[in-house]
């Protein structure tokens, strides 16, 4: 069967019949015996919520016994790490042949553990644990396009409080919920030298600016997003629309010592921001975060304040009580072409709002001078939907798999 497909693949039939082929493949494998194998998957790689529970079972020794494997994009990349028992495959997606592909179909079908937060890895078979960790809580609707259809061992949720929407959107049993918080949370309230690492400790105040996905660069098509896609300002930026505003924007932070840190989705088109070449605006990515050895929720819990719009990083950020900056001026289309969980999502979402330049600038004075209006606000949603404040989520998650994999000896 699988060298009629390689020959059929080279006459370039089309990917209904690899997909159904590669299926077939992945239950041929997930009827194979469990290896004493534990695969790791995020994106970006090694790190989100996959991560911390890595470095967890890193300290409890679980490498001594277990093989560790990361997907990856390209696993050329990765230097040899003073880890034992710890290697890199490249996902399918990124497999440059066949048989590579075959590899790593055979290395996720037969693992003891899928530990997972991004790509639904599924389940395969008795005496195998598929933990799907999550990479966000319920907020925009996902309209069928993300759903976890109950193919894992367990989920976690961060509380009670997302069971309906998690078990509405993500189409997942409450009864598969584990409820530990979020393991990457752990590092919003941990002491750490990130913002030294990068050279940042100097600013008097630093804020980290996270905007959604709204309009992807050239020939990113494919890449990462789905069809959803919002009008978008000149400079690519909510709330700031020419590259006037956004000099007033610099000057304002040059002159009081702020920095603005500014990580667009990987394929948000960010040229204008790139052209000017502004001295306190820092677009920082996900390649150089992992050249530092910084994960993001390290450095934006070292940050004095945070500016989103709809991403589920709102709900984490509660967890430091600093303040939040929302650019949601363009709700009502949002709401049209996307749509979110909730009815009225103003009700969960809380913080100063800005809709230009103008309100930008103000809530950066309120940064500066310690002001913060909105922190009741903040803080009636915080105590509502977050239960675990104690930042040992990772702690949690990986006691539970441990203890799961103590069951299938």
């Amino acid at each position: 069967y699988v060298n009629f497909f390689v020959k059929k693949d080279n006459m370039g039939l089309g990917e209904a019949f690899k997909d159904e082929v590669f299926e077939f493949i992945m239950k041929c494998f997930s009827c194979l015996p469990a290896k004493d194998r534990i695969v790791f998957e995020s994106h970006p790689e090694m790190s989100c919520n996959a991560y911390p529970v890595y470095e967890y079972l890193l300290k409890k020794g679980l490498n001594e016994q277990y093989e560790f494997v990361w997907l990856s994009e390209d696993k050329t990349k990765y230097k040899p790490l003073n880890v034992r028992n710890l290697s890199f495959i490249n996902d399918t997606k990124f497999a440059s042949s066949f048989p590579e592909k075959l590899k790593t179909m055979y290395t996720i079908a037969t693992a003891k553990a899928l530990v997972y937060t991004n790509k639904l890895l599924g389940e395969h078979g008795k005496g195998k644990i598929s933990l799907c960790l999550q990479h966000g809580m319920p907020l925009k609707s996902s309209n069928g396009t993300y759903c976890i259809k109950n193919d894992c061992t367990a989920a976690v949720c961060v509380s009670e409080f997302f069971a309906e929407n998690y078990s509405k959107d993500f189409r997942v049993e409450k009864e598969k919920m584990i409820f530990t918080g979020f393991p990457r949370n752990d590092y919003l309230l941990q002491e750490n030298d990130s913002l030294a690492k990068f050279g940042f400790d100097s600013y008097d105040k630093v804020i980290f600016w996270l905007p959604t996905f709204r309009q992807r660069t050239a020939g990113a098509l494919n890449k990462h997003v789905g069809d959803f896609e919002m009008e978008c300002h000149g400079t690519g930026i909510p709330a700031i629309e020419t590259k006037d505003d956004m000099q007033r924007v610099n000057e304002f932070c040059k002159e009081n010592n702020c920095l603005l840190i500014l990580k667009p989705h990987p394929v948000q088109d960010m040229s204008v921001v790139s052209e000017i070449g502004l001295s306190n605006f820092f677009l920082i990515s996900d390649e150089l975060l992992r050249e530092k050895g910084v994960q993001l929720y390290q450095l934006l819990g070292r940050c004095d304040a945070m500016i989103t719009d709809y991403s589920s990083v709102y709900y984490d950020y509660l967890l430091t009580d600093k303040p939040i900056g929302l650019t949601i001026g363009d709700i009502a289309e949002y709401t049209a072409k996307r749509g979110f969980v909730y009815r009225d999502p103003t009700e969960i979402l809380k913080g100063e709002v800005i809709r230009d330049t103008d309100n930008l600038l103000t809530f950066l004075q309120h940064v500066k001078d310690g002001k913060d209006e909105t922190k009741a606000d903040r803080m009636a949603v915080k105590n509502k939907i977050h239960t675990i404040t104690d930042g040992s989520s990772a702690e949690r998650v990986g006691n539970w798999l441990i203890e799961q994999l103590q069951k299938t000896k």
